[in-house]
């Protein structure tokens, strides 16, 4: 029993910290509950931006200090936005 109370608690630290990295982010709310899973990548250049998007992301914590980027370009509607909101979640976590 006290083993799942402090897991419990573990838990909700840990989701109170994610929260407030989220909101220090400023990542709109429409966005908030987006995540690289709910992209849709219907052609391979969807899915060749996808693994691109992962990638980075797998690797932030690794590569942040190293001046590693990524671009974002394309017409208006694209989802540059969107996937670049659903990378900020992940990299949240």
């Amino acid at each position: 029993l006290k083993a799942e109370r402090e897991a419990e608690a573990e838990s909700r630290a840990r989701s109170r910290a994610f929260e407030a990295r989220l909101r220090d982010a400023a990542l709109p709310l429409r966005f908030a509950e987006r995540s690289l899973s709910d992209f849709c990548s219907d052609s391979a250049g969807q899915r060749a931006v996808l693994e691109i998007a992962a990638n980075f992301v797998d690797n932030f914590r690794k590569d942040r200090n190293s001046g590693r980027s990524l671009v974002f370009a394309g017409l208006p509607g694209t989802g540059k936005t969107l996937l670049a909101a659903m990378m900020l979640r992940e990299v949240c976590r």
